[in-house]
């Protein structure tokens, strides 16, 4: 395992690239940028079970999730001597990151933006009681596309 601070930001991707897997163990990650830019170079990642990183691993299928310190390191022992686990973790990886490419996230905010305006907008006025706009709210959520953007 290496510290390696800063990095060159060419370099980046390279080193992505060479490594068998990247780890974030923080409990208070809401921008899990890492994490993708490794995903993308079909690297395998190993995360805490919080805030945004649970929202990029698939658990089992992208990397692992800890819940707690000694989950993490088994898990990244356990990629670390399994050489067909972890290419196999890297491939979904590094499909699962093409969901993130800002073409794609653009699809989903513009069927968002449709979504809301075509369903719930017409509901915003006080005429409808707040449980009801609850209910519809519901409803709207549940329509969205892809959820895990």
């Amino acid at each position: 395992m290496s510290y390696l601070g800063t990095v060159p930001y060419e370099d980046i991707l390279k080193i992505y690239h060479a490594a068998d897997l990247s780890c974030l163990w923080s409990w208070v990650e809401a921008e899990e940028l890492v994490l993708l830019e490794a995903m993308a170079q079909g690297t395998p990642n190993v995360g805490t079970n919080a805030g945004g990183i649970e929202d990029v691993i698939q658990h089992g299928k992208t990397g692992y999730l800890a819940n707690n310190l000694k989950e993490f390191e088994n898990y990244v022992i356990e990629l670390l001597q399994n050489e067909d686990l972890r290419f196999e973790f890297g491939n979904n990886a590094k499909n699962k990151a093409l969901d993130y490419r800002i073409s794609e996230i653009a699809k989903t905010w513009e069927k968002l933006y449709r979504i809301a305006i075509e369903d719930f907008h017409k509901y915003k006025s006080n005429d409808f009681p707040r449980m009801k706009r609850v209910e519809l709210l519901k409803k709207f959520v549940r329509k969205i596309p892809n959820r895990d953007f």
